[in-house]
């Protein structure tokens, strides 16, 4: 994937809640997520937006983002790029600008990785 360039402006800081697992009432194991995120994120080393190219879901799939007069703006699906090397794995969850969005696949190349997520609320 090349990376596209995005004015340091347009990049987007968030949140980032780590999956845990733990057993509910029946003894299964079940996915939860803290009060407080686990890591914050500033906007200079958070996530460039990408357009998506190669996934899709049944769901609310738009274009990723749109781009407008004041930045990029998040729709159902998204490609980022991230330089930082935070640990980040699959259905770990980040707050980005008040919405929640899960981490379905990361893809690793040289200068960052490549990030797939998919909006929960």
């Amino acid at each position: 994937m090349v990376l596209r360039e995005t004015p340091p402006g347009w990049r987007r800081g968030f949140d980032l809640y780590r999956r845990r697992t733990e057993r509910d009432a029946l003894g299964d194991e079940t996915a939860c997520y803290a009060e407080q995120p686990d890591v914050r994120v500033e906007a200079a080393d958070g996530l460039a937006f990408q357009h998506p190219r190669s996934w899709n879901s049944g769901g609310n799939v738009g274009a990723g983002e749109e781009v407008l007069a004041w930045g990029e703006q998040p729709g159902g699906i998204l490609e980022a790029c991230l330089r930082t090397e935070l640990e980040l794995a699959p259905f770990d969850r980040l707050d980005i600008g008040g919405q929640l969005w899960e981490v379905r696949a990361i893809q690793r190349w040289p200068s960052h990785r490549k990030l797939m997520l998919q909006r929960v609320r």
